[in-house]
């Protein structure tokens, strides 16, 4: 499991969580991007940081089949400068449906922009985005290029 925090002082930051599910009804596995909203502001310095706190029970969150997986390492590689341009990539199961915008940015900082939409069948909406800065983007490109086969092949 490969996992982000960005929290932030004003309450806006985020989570990522990165993982694999070999638990889906198809028996394929599936890479899951989860985002978690903060819930609670960082403090300051002078009233004290606080532990940052994110929204675990409801989640921005998609899974990806190997072939879907695949447009976010063509981003990170430099092949492709967003998955799908400003429609993103959606995906759909029988709980959810999901969409997917993975760019480079330049702004605030040169780095990674995920985000993801989630509408689940029960009418709850989540949107939830991260930024990622090169390094962490790197680690990201190495996890999912690894888990590959994996995701591929399952465990055969």
């Amino acid at each position: 499991m490969l996992t982000y925090e960005h929290g932030s002082r004003d309450g806006v930051g985020s989570r990522l969580v990165v993982d694999i599910d070999s638990g889906s009804a198809d028996g394929n596995f599936r890479m899951v991007f989860a985002i978690y909203r903060q819930t609670n502001d960082g403090g300051t310095a002078r009233d004290g940081l606080k532990k940052w706190e994110f929204d675990d029970a409801t989640p921005a969150i998609v899974e990806l089949s190997a072939t879907q997986v695949s447009h976010i390492i063509k981003v990170l590689r430099g092949e492709s400068d967003s998955i799908f341009g400003d429609s993103g990539l959606v995906v759909k199961d029988k709980e959810k449906s999901s969409r997917v915008i993975f760019e480079k940015v330049d702004m605030p900082y040169l780095g990674y922009k995920l985000n993801i939409k989630t509408a689940w069948v029960n009418g709850e909406t989540v949107k939830a985005r991260i930024l990622l800065n090169p390094t962490e983007a790197l680690a990201l490109r190495l996890a999912i290029e690894s888990s590959m086969g994996m995701l591929a092949f399952g465990n055969s």
